[in-house]
């Protein structure tokens, strides 16, 4: 049902991506990947694709979190085209 939604909100748009890792009171690593339509005409509705605790916050990790939401990301929508733009706060 969420992933009809997803599929209904985005439509042959483009979209979004964004990915942030933190660190929770209890001290988990907690990864997360949004997504949404990109458009100039509206501020389209966000959808948390994915949410998982990591072991430990590394560059690997974070990686592999990335692919695999990207995996599951692709079975709901057809995409031809990804454009990628990386922005790190250090």
């Amino acid at each position: 049902m969420v992933i009809k939604q997803i599929r209904n909100s985005i439509g042959n748009n483009n979209i979004w991506i964004s990915v942030d890792e933190t660190t929770d009171r209890l001290g988990r690593y907690i990864a997360h990947l949004v997504i949404g339509k990109l458009s100039s005409e509206e501020a389209g509705r966000p959808f948390l694709l994915a949410l998982k605790q990591l072991d430990k916050t590394k560059s690997n990790t974070i990686s592999r979190f990335i692919n695999e939401s990207l995996d599951l990301l692709l079975t709901i929508l057809s995409i031809e085209i990804i454009i990628i733009y990386l922005i790190v706060n250090l």
